[in-house]
């Protein structure tokens, strides 16, 4: 429970209430947003999952990131093939390694306990909290576009306040409003409980769906060849964000329900993205501009005042599914990050404040973007180090474990996971392997003066289905010639989805254990 507003402002006064329900034991700092979630809050259903993924995939940046690569020359066949296959690649793990959370109701900073150790979970978890707040900040960048059509819509001469900050700043006054602005309308979005984000994400779904749609029919009518002309590109498929599913799956009725992601995922990426190349085609015939984003149209429509509404109408909407998205992919996988790492003094609500202040600000996404080729660097050698950690969480709980957990021990630092010094080594050699042979073209791409062997490279530049497939079976290799037999014979917990009185249990005995302490 938060204490804002509660009495003189000190750094003590800011520690989070201590909750009995705890598993941690006594002494170890921990919260209730890290426990199992009660059964009232196991709410969501597969058409919940397809909302979410709405929600993290229909959005102004998804729309933009499918034209990037326009010039490569991919042909329609390639392009939608490669789109497609993205998809399905991206859905597969998103649902396998969500199953910890939908068995067992634990969020991501717990789950991994069991494959990395209890300490060196914390790798995992502080490198997609950094991830996550980049992705905000770059959301919110792109956003701030969708705010000055917004307000432009109303007050035309919004657009003509005049530039007081540097050429070297990389962003505007104007621009710097409209950031500002956007950021702050986060706020009241990050106060919804989690499990009640669902809603949300089903008013995206219901909106924003149809209109995006409509726009890409409004611009290309006169042209559409462009629908064809303009298939040859591809996409980034953002495999990474996979990891973050048990924050969610947590919430679900039943195992089975998430596997709505299956269809919805590959399916978004190709429409999405293709929209995205049919405006652009379109843009460049109608207006002689390249219009990467869906934003970008919307000040032709400022002709007249039922052309002004319509914009103020879409840009408002463009601005809710980039909010959404934040939410789902960013704020709050960062919320349980942060609070796994300081449980004294965040919870999800605070982690996800935290997360908009440093992505909007700490992180200065507009001099990212602006920067595209450092940009695009930097989200590749990311990927180095995460994309091991899925196939080392599917290896782990499906072949290793048989998806049978000590849920107890999960929230111990001397239970069963916790290996050698809270480290499980296999799960260390495997992400040392694979950074390694990773760093010569990761070095060769950041400075190109220093030569190396072009295999290295090609490595690199593979960098996802080498990193991914070859981590699968170093890890699953590593744990079949030396099993890790500390933590396998101590599973009390059967396999498959776990009855939802055995975790109320759980929680009611912490509860009552605490109550006679």
């Amino acid at each position: 429970m938060d204490n804002f507003g509660r009495g003189k402002w000190t750094l003590k006064s800011r520690r989070l209430a201590t909750e009995g329900s705890s598993l941690a034991p006594s002494g170890i700092r921990s919260n209730q947003d890290l426990d199992p979630i009660p059964p009232q809050q196991m709410t969501w259903n597969g058409l919940d999952f397809a909302n979410y993924w709405v929600s993290d995939l229909v959005n102004i940046t998804s729309w933009s990131v499918g034209t990037a690569p326009l010039l490569v020359g991919l042909s329609t066949v390639d392009t939608v093939t490669i789109l497609f296959l993205s998809g399905i690649c991206k859905a597969v793990p998103t649902i396998l390694i969500g199953y910890v959370g939908s068995d067992y109701h634990i969020p991501f900073p717990i789950a991994i306990r069991s494959s990395f150790g209890y300490y060196f979970g914390y790798f995992p978890v502080f490198s997609r909290a950094i991830l996550s707040a980049v992705w905000l900040g770059v959301n919110c960048y792109y956003g701030l576009f969708a705010m000055t059509e917004a307000i432009a819509a109303i007050w035309p001469s919004y657009r003509n306040i005049p530039n007081h900050l540097p050429t070297s700043a990389g962003i505007t006054t104007q621009q710097m409003i409209s950031f500002f602005l956007f950021s702050c309308l986060h706020i009241p979005f990050m106060m919804i409980p989690v499990e009640r984000l669902k809603k949300l994400f089903l008013w995206k779904t219901i909106l924003i769906v149809p209109v995006s749609i409509a726009m890409t029919v409004w611009i290309c009518a006169a042209h559409r060849w462009l629908f064809v002309a303009t298939f040859s590109s591809t996409t980034n498929s953002w495999l990474t964000s996979a990891i973050n599913m048990s924050d969610f799956s947590r919430f679900s009725k039943r195992t089975r329900g998430q596997w709505a992601q299956l269809p919805t995922i590959p399916i978004l990426k190709t429409i999405y993205s293709v929209l995205g190349l049919a405006v652009v085609g379109a843009g460049r015939v109608l207006y002689d501009e390249d219009l990467s984003s869906p934003v970008a149209m919307l000040p032709y429509w400022h002709t007249t005042g039922g052309g002004r509404f319509l914009a103020f109408c879409c840009a408002c909407l463009w601005l809710l599914a980039q909010i959404s998205c934040d939410l789902s992919a960013n704020s709050v996988p960062f919320g349980h990050d942060a609070m796994a790492i300081l449980p004294r003094w965040l919870n999800v609500r605070r982690g996800s404040i935290l997360c908009l202040f440093l992505g909007t600000w700490a992180m200065v996404p507009w001099l990212i973007v602006n920067s595209a080729s450092k940009f695009l660097t930097f989200m590749s050698a990311y990927g180095v180090f995460l994309c091991p950690i899925c196939s080392i969480m599917i290896v782990d709980y499906f072949l290793v474990r048989k998806r049978k957990l000590n849920l107890l021990d999960l929230y111990h630092p001397h239970g069963c996971y916790r290996y050698f010094a809270g480290v499980n080594w296999r799960a260390l050699v495997t992400e040392i392997a694979f950074i390694a042979i990773n760093l010569p073209g990761m070095i060769n791409t950041i400075t190109p003066s220093i030569p190396i062997p072009v295999a290295l490279l090609r490595i690199y530049q593979m960098n996802w289905f080498i990193t991914t497939v070859g981590s699968f079976f170093v890890y699953w290799g590593l744990c079949l010639v030396f099993p890790p037999t500390e933590s396998l014979s101590t599973a009390i917990l059967t396999s498959g989805e776990i009855a939802i009185d055995v975790v109320t249990g759980l929680q009611e005995v912490k509860m009552g254990g605490d109550s006679k302490a």
